[in-house]
């Protein structure tokens, strides 16, 4: 398979990412627990208003392990450490404990602030509660829909001058539209729907995508996803399936969608390894596992981030799999964001 070209970023033209920061508190590791009998790995079991005095108690506890995190964050964060020009746009609060953790997580790795800040506006909450063994309980607090707080205008202006766009979970097919339509061509789109989106909607997606390729401005650079939100996307259900048959099906989807919707797309599978589809070819890679993983809630993010930065930087996919693989072994070893240092400071 071929590389692509490298994409030239710069202070007048940077990455630009869409989409929501959240807060993550970790709590000290725990006994097993017995988990509900339909919570899936990965899945956000719900808190609701009552439980903020709960959050709150977390955010003042010592004990607790704070972090910021979220899609979009995530990726930019690993980008912004290795020295790539980011520019992030979405919606905070004014005061909120969220807001100001984010606002100082982008201040400190050099991300460029261009949040809407609207009085009431709440950004999500995760508390991550660590469990023996290799199981873990997330719960989340829903943030404010961004689309609440922002204007389809301001968001053009950010697009015509990103060097690429970065869109990750932005919960709403009216936002996922905005980027599609409103992107130039010749400007790069990774793309990275949330797992919610392709549950709820996953075949408007893929028309969203198709739509920007007829309208003459082609397919997005690179689409990632897991798995379990490929099958999704389709309607399809993991649970009636064996491993075998799954990493098959995962495969044969991922290639079907690379050089239709998106030049390249990236599937990973967890322990399994991941899938790269470019140019109606893929190949699957192993995983570079980590037995006893200190944290696996942004290993997807970091996958995504690190294939990015390599399709960035022209890397062909055979090359840019080493780069996701040191990536996502990496990753797992630390807890959240709070491990990693700005580009200015490493050495």
């Amino acid at each position: 398979m071929r590389a692509l070209s490298a994409i030239q970023l710069g202070p007048e033209n940077p990455y630009v990412g869409f989409g929501a920061g959240a807060r993550d508190l970790y709590t000290p590791v725990i006994p097993a627990l017995e988990m509900p009998a339909d919570y899936q790995e990965g899945a956000k079991l719900p808190l609701g208003p009552e439980d903020m005095d709960m959050i709150r108690a977390l955010e003042a506890d010592p004990n607790i392990i704070k972090s910021v995190g979220g899609n979009i964050i995530n990726v930019m964060t690993y980008l912004s450490s290795h020295g790539l020009p980011m520019r992030f746009v979405g919606a905070l609060g004014v005061d909120d404990g969220a807001s100001t953790a984010i606002r100082s997580h982008l201040n400190r790795f050099g991300i460029q602030d261009a949040t809407v800040t609207k009085e009431g506006y709440q950004p999500s909450y995760s508390r991550i509660r660590r469990v023996e063994g290799k199981s873990r309980e997330i719960s989340g607090a829903p943030r404010t829909p961004i689309l609440e707080a922002v204007e389809r205008a301001e968001w053009a202006a950010h697009l015509r001058t990103a060097g690429a766009v970065g869109a990750s979970s932005l919960n709403s097919l009216k936002l996922n539209s905005w980027i599609m339509e409103d992107t130039p061509e010749g400007t790069s789109i990774f793309y990275n729907p949330g797992g919610g989106e392709f549950r709820a909607y996953g075949p408007q997606l893929i028309n969203i995508m198709h739509r920007r390729v007829r309208s003459g401005k082609g397919p997005v650079t690179g689409l990632a996803l897991n798995d379990t939100e490929m099958m999704e996307m389709h309607g399809l259900f993991i649970a009636d399936m064996n491993e075998k048959y799954l990493r098959e099906l995962a495969e044969n989807l991922t290639r079907e969608h690379a050089g239709g919707v998106a030049l390249r797309v990236l599937c990973t599978m967890d322990k399994a390894g991941f899938i790269i589809a470019e140019n109606g070819d893929s190949q699957v890679y192993a995983a570079k596992v980590v037995e006893k993983p200190e944290d696996t809630t942004a290993a997807g993010d970091e996958s995504n981030a690190a294939n990015q930065m390599a399709m960035m930087e022209g890397l062909d996919p055979d090359c840019s799999a080493e780069v996701i693989r040191e990536a996502g072994h990496l990753c797992v070893q630390h807890i959240g964001n709070t491990h990693r240092k700005p580009y200015a400071l490493a050495a």
